[in-house]
């Protein structure tokens, strides 16, 4: 009785609802054709560990992260991850997530309370009051919004550290206060934010808004089965909730108004992107919020209408549809199969055209030629009448006069004119029985293509026909192919076939190679509107031409390098917005031009849409701006809109980085969910690199590149591999980045990385330098030891020559004494001979003060000058008186000069004086002869020059060469080695030089000695 009581309530309260939806004000229904999806099931047969989804998150890297009551599973396109214990807590039904960007931290929560996933690890947040189920999240500012099953609890920024850093938080005190007085259900099912700063709290029940000190209902369900789903806040800060059966509702007038969607059971509404949508039972609708329109983008497939929860929408343009049965994936799909069963042979095409009255023509096998009506096709005549009996209806075109052509695989061409059909076989003038493609001339004319000619076909007067053949000038030994024909700006007609390019030349196509040393075998060509022509190849990918001077020219090539799906193409069509659509055996490529930039996007055709593989294809693009593509194996058509809609560059994560060391593969830790630089040891030159890009649409068409900075700047392909390994990095500083593209030459974000191998200790400057430091320190000892003992050597040395010369110097003043002695002595002896005894005795007391004053400087090393002019005095007085005073002294001593003072070596001018007396001025032949001793400063040095005016040292040499006393004088020789060895021995810098003067007849007229030496004072006072 209860039972069948409450279903009579629920019809008319269902009855209700359905008249307040009619009734609703001023909503409007945008009627737009749904696009068609395709649909994918996940549940627990593809690895998630429950299949009763109950809610559902992108994050800002697009990972889907599913929320099941088992835990959570995230999905990157490629396979599962599960989560269903965080550190031996069991994380249990998940109800929401909410991502943190700031604190790079995804916030979880679920009936075993809350929980937060960083750097590839779940981790729970600590209660005091043990598991409390989370139910929505909310953040405000740098603090979060948690709710809970007993009220919205405030976690401030100092709080939220504290539960990161695996702290206790206690988290009764911190629900909302008003909240507590409620004796309504206290859950918190959803939270939103008002401009104004209200909270916006939702039980299972009714919606609240709350100014932290008071709370106010504003919303309250109908009836017992209009649960709230949600909350969301617009631009205009306008409120919308969304429950079971009353939909979306809305507050104008002071009154809740309800949007006329005509479903129940409404899911969820809120915002993805741009864009606002609903999900109700049936189907998902977006929603303009500012004027309440709605249109509906999909329908549900029935089998999963009943149980919905949550959905989400990526950036790919695709749904997730979280059901209490698994998760539906909905991709908008861009082809549209039309097989038809009927009539016989229609999914065998082969020509695709349309009439100037907008009728969409196909030509098929056996010469079946269909027309579009409405969504299907019919044969053109009834009765299973064809063009051809046998052959493919290869070509179909329309002439300005309303002639239709068509073209067969091997029966030739037939015209369709107001007089009915007329065929053309080779008998019949038409030269080739093969036509694979038409064109319209720019006079009017129809050219035909077919497999060794082309046909120019002229039409004059009461509908004669003229038909022109061209054919190769080479001899034909297998069909050439020509499928294709363009007319230059000049009207010059380029033909590709088979055998390549070619150009009519008189009666003959002659060939006009496009790249020097290179044929390309030619599929079709197409003109786009800037007059550029673009050629498809067999192997050789798409030829961007332009034409210089009437002659075409390769301007691009594109290959499979460039993003192209194959380098095999069939059919080309330059659409009206000068894009170009071209079909390979594996999908259909997009190539659009902007400025010098070709961007690329291929995408695969699913054979399911097809009877089969296809061998020959076919294209239009309608009036509508819808392709065709007429294939052998069925019919497909498209929105070029829809197709660049689905035009997305896949979002790339690092995954892991590991370092390999002995083949044991450690991985970094990550900071904030990403890997920071790393410096890594000379060990760890080896890495792994794991990542993932992801592209919901299609995944397999995802290909990688990388590159090492700091190495090499070459993008290295990886293809579909999505990982990288590099081996022996040498010590430097490096930035490793990776790029993925998805089916197209469009790439994602560039993940890089950067690190710093270091060098072995060995190899780094700061070693090198300690072992220059340390090489130079040990060489620097070694020369200064070295030095030390070659100095220590040489002061030996050094000391033992002065032995030497200090033995040497007494010899030779020994030998200065006895000089002195016998020199003296001759000239007393001289005096006596002449019996003058008053000179010589004179001359003998001189002579003895004199030896006196040898015999005290000759002890000495070293004399004051004042001693030694002295003496020298005494001895040229003695000179003087022995040779009659026949010359005259003279002493010039400088002013500056303290005789008494200055020391020099004993006796060393006295040599130079007697020198200058006894072979100067003795053979003067007239008197005046002068003996001049002048001594002088000069700088550090001493100076001292004896001069004569004597007959010079040459006139002297032969005076004494003829004397018969020959006499030979030791004095200046034994003086000389005396200097050597001061100089030895006390580095005196003693110098002696001789000068000779001449007279105007270059007669000798004097000599002059000048002696230098260190100036030296007598240190001893």
């Amino acid at each position: 009785m209860q039972s069948t009581s409450t279903c009579r309530l629920l019809c008319l309260l269902l009855v209700c609802l359905c008249c307040c939806q009619v009734n609703a004000q001023h909503a409007t229904i945008t009627e737009v054709t749904p696009l068609h999806y395709q649909f994918t099931e996940f549940s627990a047969r593809n690895g998630l560990p429950s299949s009763e989804i109950l809610s559902l998150h992108l994050d800002s890297r697009q990972l889907l992260w599913i929320g099941h009551t088992a835990g959570i599973s995230r999905f990157d396109g490629y396979g599962l991850t599960n989560y269903l214990f965080a550190r031996n807590k069991r994380i249990g039904r998940v109800f929401c997530f909410l991502e943190d960007t700031t604190r790079h931290i995804l916030w979880i929560g679920s009936v075993a309370g809350l929980f937060y996933y960083a750097n590839k690890e779940v981790v729970p947040v600590n209660f005091s009051e043990g598991n409390i189920p989370v139910y929505s999240l909310l953040l405000e500012g740098q603090g979060l919004w948690v709710g809970t099953g007993s009220g919205p609890a405030w976690l401030e920024a100092p709080a939220i550290k504290k539960a990161t850093q695996k702290d206790t938080l206690t988290i009764t005190p911190r629900i909302l206060p008003v909240w507590r007085t409620l004796k309504d259900d206290r859950r918190v099912k959803r939270m939103a934010l008002r401009k104004n700063g209200h909270l916006l709290i939702g039980n299972v029940y009714n919606a609240y808004e709350s100014d932290r000190k008071s709370l106010q209902k504003i919303w309250g369900m109908s009836h017992s089965a209009d649960l709230l789903n949600g909350i969301s806040v617009t631009e205009e800060d306008e409120v919308l909730i969304c429950a079971n059966f009353s939909g979306v509702n809305f507050r104008k007038d002071n009154q809740w108004k309800k949007l006329p969607i005509p479903f129940l059971t409404g899911m969820d509404f809120h915002q993805e992107g741009g864009n606002w949508y609903y999900y109700n039972s049936e189907a998902i609708f977006q929603v303009d919020v500012k004027t309440k329109a709605f249109r509906q983008v999909l329908n549900i497939p029935y089998d999963h209408r009943e149980w919905g929860s949550v959905f989400t929408c990526d950036k790919d343009g695709n749904f997730w549809i979280a059901t209490h049965e698994g998760l539906l994936y909905a991709r908008p799909e861009i082809f549209k199969s039309h097989l038809q069963e009927e009539p016989e042979g229609f999914n065998e095409l082969y020509s695709i055209y349309q009439l100037k009255d907008g009728t969409i023509i196909a030509g098929a096998n056996r010469g079946r030629l269909f027309k579009k009506v409405n969504d299907h096709f019919e044969m053109v005549w009834p009765g299973g009448k064809t063009i051809f009996s046998h052959a493919e209806l290869k070509s179909i075109c329309e002439m300005p006069d309303g002639d239709q052509w068509f073209g067969s695989g091997y029966q030739g061409l037939a015209r369709l004119s107001k007089t009915g059909l007329q065929y053309f076989y080779e008998e019949g003038g038409s030269g080739d029985k093969t036509f694979l493609h038409m064109h319209c001339g720019r006079n009017g004319e129809l050219w035909t293509t077919g497999d060794k000619n082309v046909t120019r076909i002229r039409k004059g007067k009461n509908d004669s026909l003229e038909f022109i053949q061209y054919t190769y000038r080479q001899e034909i030994t297998d069909n050439p192919l020509i499928r294709s024909l363009v007319e230059s700006p000049g009207g010059k007609i380029y033909v590709g076939s088979t055998w390549g390019l070619a150009t009519i030349k008189d009666t003959y196509l002659e060939l006009f190679p496009l790249q020097k040393d290179q044929s390309f075998s030619i599929t079709d060509m197409q003109m786009t509107r800037q007059g550029k022509v673009w050629v498809a190849t067999q192997g050789n990918g798409l030829l961007l031409c332009h034409f210089l001077k009437d002659s075409l020219v390769i301007e691009k090539q594109l290959t499979t390098n460039d993003g192209l799906s194959s380098d095999i193409f069939l059919k080309i069509l330059v659409d009206k917005d000068d894009i170009l659509w071209a079909v390979a055996y594996n999908g259909i490529n997009r190539i659009e031009q902007s400025g010098n930039d070709l961007s690329i996007v291929a995408k695969d055709i699913d054979r399911s849409l097809l009877k089969g593989d296809y061998q020959g294809v076919d294209m239009i693009q309608d009036n509508q701006g819808t392709i065709w593509m007429a294939t052998s194996s069925g019919l497909l058509s498209f929105d070029p809109l829809v197709y660049a809609k689905t035009i997305t560059a896949p979002v790339l994560n690092i995954e892991n980085i590991l370092v390999i060391r002995d083949e044991q593969r450690t991985s970094l830790p990550l900071q904030h969910d990403v890997f920071a630089p790393a410096s890594l040891s000379y060990k760890q030159n080896s890495l792994e690199l794991l990542f993932t890009a992801i592209h919901y649409n299609n995944p397999a068409a995802v290909r990688y590149e990388y590159r090492l900075l700091g190495q090499d700047t070459t993008w290295i392909k990886l293809n579909h591999t999505r990982q990288v390994t590099i081996r022996n990095i040498p010590a430097g500083k490096y930035t490793l980045q990776v790029r993925a593209a998805a089916g197209s030459n469009q790439w994602s974000n560039t993940a890089d990385w950067s690190f710093t191998v270091q060098a072995p200790f060995w190899r780094t400057g700061w070693f090198l330098a300690c072992v220059v430091a340390a090489i130079s320190a040990i060489v620097y000892l070694l020369l200064k030891q070295r030095i030390k003992t070659l100095r220590k050597k040489e002061a030996t040395r050094r000391d033992f020559d002065r032995q030497i010369a200090r033995v040497k110097m007494n010899m030779l003043r020994a030998q200065m004494n006895p000089h002195f002695i016998f020199n003296s002595l001759n000239s007393i002896n001289n005096f006596i001979l002449k019996n003058d005894p008053q000179n010589a005795s004179g001359y003998l007391t001189k002579f003895s003060r004199l030896m006196r004053m040898i015999l005290d400087n000759s002890r000495s090393e070293w004399v004051t000058l004042e001693n030694e002019l002295s003496a020298l005095d005494l001895y040229i007085q003695l000179e003087s008186i022995r040779f009659d005073n026949v010359f005259e002294y003279k002493l010039i001593l400088d002013e500056d000069i303290d005789p008494a003072q200055v020391i020099i070596p004993p006796l060393i001018i006295q040599p130079y004086v007697e020198n200058a007396i006894w072979h100067g001025l003795l053979y003067r032949e007239h008197s005046g002869g002068i003996l001049l001793l002048e001594i002088k400063r000069v700088g550090e040095l001493l100076s001292i020059k004896v001069e004569d005016n004597g007959v010079g040292r040459m006139a002297s040499a032969e005076m004494r060469s003829r004397s018969a006393l020959k006499k030979k004088s030791h004095g200046m020789k034994i003086t000389g080695e005396r200097l050597d060895i001061v100089n030895m021995t006390y580095d005196a810098n003693t110098h002696i030089e001789v000068k000779d003067f001449y007279d105007k007849d270059q007669r000798g007229c004097g000599t002059s000695v000048l002696i230098t030496l260190n100036y030296i004072q007598n240190k001893m006072g």
